[in-house]
């Protein structure tokens, strides 16, 4: 057996007064590409009831996106790091945006459920705000859980 130290990425054992803790299991990643499509326009002359914002959307999409992980399990996170808007003008609705969802969680099923709320979430915010929705998953890694008898054992 090998045995692995690893110094903590997020402050759960800091926060709990713990000085070490053992892994129960290590997060499977999927990482699905997601575009919204609207339509560019001058924003001087487009009245706001008028436009196909795909930012407006994508913003939307991104908010929403924050209340889902909790719903499928207590170790699921869903987070957007990567985001592209075109034209990019400061003066032009943006007609494309480009953004990245990381999912993980240490569950696969839950995971996988998780994955499938969000691109319904994409799909809802998407047809309420007018603009046409594609995506495609580039990444799936399968979550591995660590067995109790190793937990124990490092216990």
């Amino acid at each position: 057996m090998f045995v692995e130290v690893h110094i903590e990425q997020e402050k759960r054992l800091e926060n709990e007064g713990l000085p070490c803790g053992i892994v129960t299991g290590i997060a499977g990643p999927v990482w699905i590409e997601f575009t919204f499509n609207g339509e560019a326009g001058y924003a001087g002359n487009t009245p706001m009831n008028d436009r196909r914002d795909a930012l407006v959307a994508a913003s939307k999409f991104v908010s929403e996106l924050k209340k889902l992980p909790p719903h499928f399990s207590k170790s699921a996170v869903a987070t957007v790091g990567k985001l592209y808007v075109e034209p990019n003008g400061v003066n032009v609705i943006p007609g494309k945006v480009t953004l990245y969802v990381d999912v993980r969680d240490t569950f696969n099923q839950s995971r996988n459920e998780l994955v499938v709320a969000i691109i319904s979430l994409g799909k809802t915010v998407a047809h309420k705000h007018h603009v046409e929705i594609t995506y495609e998953e580039n990444l799936r890694v399968a979550a591995t859980p660590i067995a109790k008898e190793t937990q124990q054992f490092l216990a």
